[in-house]
């Protein structure tokens, strides 16, 4: 049975926004369907809408770009911290843009590293993740004594897949659990080890293009495709998948808990856009004459409605939502959802992060390089009610 219920008078898996969550309530509905194996919650409506205001635009020099950053972290004092992996380097900007100093120097002993491909603070520690030297160095803010922490086994997969992840009770570092019979994907807290396992992959539909040629094999699909998107929140995680916007909650042993569900305005492949994803296979085939491919490229009618999950260190989710002609940012606290706002143009393989109410996202610069962008979080308060949002 399915029960249509304000979100003033929902007690069963919704936390609603009142006393410190700003939400109008006129404006957002949730319904529980409960009739399955696990609950079904969906949430209508618009939240209040949330603005920012461009604070710094950090770079390298004034006209010159970072070369390759691959990892931000927002300092509690104020500031942002970037990685910059071509240049091996640990640099500290204030709020205002302004250097203050860097860290680090290129080796493998105490306080070093090669490569920084993520970075977190935590208990006013700058934790490194040390990709060439297998390891988690950190680097002890406002003191000398600098320390290493290594690392047991090499981290596994792309260098991107095993960064740091926020978390309210201290950074998550992506990992792959041996223990797991397959090995399985998960997220380890440094110190106490607790370990959070991402839930069991499903089946995937692979349409791809299948390209032999000179004894090697190239794979060819769509930019389309609805693949997973996994995240880890408070004690579990949350998976979109399919391409919908349906958030799939799981307990910390990767157990489903419930679905939370949001009808949006999906954006349209055009036919333009498919022909161009078809184009690197056609290019490969005509430039290797042996080449003799098969299979093919799935034509979807809708892009994936969730590009990305950010957790924050206050607990929040902010799901990035792709609608036609732009993407948004909504804002989750557990499963109220309390703020909407316009995400800024960003580097797509770059995560995002967000303290407070400040946003950081890696750009392009005009150089071709990379910059950093320092956004204020403008939330939108009820009158006369508090709230836990920026």
């Amino acid at each position: 049975m399915i029960r249509s219920l304000w979100c003033a008078g929902l007690v069963l898996f919704v936390a609603c926004n009142r006393g410190d969550n700003a939400v109008d309530e006129a404006a957002l509905s949730v319904s529980v369907d409960s009739s399955g194996a696990l609950p079904m919650i969906t949430v209508s409506g618009a939240p209040p809408t949330w603005s920012l205001d461009l604070l710094a635009v950090v770079r390298a020099e004034p006209t010159v770009g970072f070369s390759q950053v691959r990892s931000i972290a927002l300092d509690p004092r104020g500031g942002v911290w970037v990685a910059d992996v071509g240049e091996n380097r640990l640099s500290y900007f204030g709020d205002d843009g302004n250097w203050i100093e860097d860290r680090g120097r290129v080796g493998s002993g105490p306080g070093e590293f090669r490569t920084p491909y993520s970075i977190a603070l935590h208990e006013g520690g700058l934790l490194v993740h040390d990709v060439r030297n297998s390891r988690i160095v950190r680097f002890a803010l406002g003191s000398e004594a600098d320390t290493s922490f290594l690392i047991q086994n090499r981290l596994t997969g792309d260098a991107m897949g095993v960064r740091f992840f926020p978390n309210a009770s201290g950074p998550l570092l992506a990992d792959l659990s041996r223990e797991q019979v397959p090995p399985r994907s998960a997220y380890r807290r440094l110190g106490d080890e607790t370990l959070v396992l991402a839930p069991a992959r499903g089946p995937t539909l692979d349409y791809t293009k299948v390209c032999p040629a000179g004894g090697a094999i190239r794979f060819f699909g769509s930019p389309f495709s609805p693949g997973a998107v996994v995240a880890p929140v408070a004690d579990g995680t949350v998976r979109a998948q399919g391409g919908a916007y349906r958030l799939e909650y799981f307990d910390a042993a990767g157990e489903p808990l419930r679905t939370v569900v949001r009808s949006t305005t999906r954006d349209s492949v055009s036919q333009s856009e498919f022909d161009s994803a078809n184009t690197d296979w056609e290019k490969y085939a005509s430039a290797n004459d042996g080449a003799s491919c098969t299979g093919s490229i799935e034509r979807y009618r809708f892009k994936p409605a969730v590009r990305a999950m950010l957790p924050d260190s206050d607990g929040r989710l902010w799901v990035e939502q792709r609608e036609p002609g732009r993407y948004m940012y909504e804002v989750w606290s557990g499963d109220s959802l309390i703020g909407r706002l316009a995400a800024p143009a960003r580097e797509p393989s770059i995560p995002p992060v967000m303290l407070g109410n400040r946003l950081a996202v890696v750009a392009e610069s005009p150089d071709g390089g990379h910059e950093v962008r320092l956004y204020r979080v403008n939330a939108t308060v009820q009158p006369g009610r508090a709230s836990d949002a920026p």
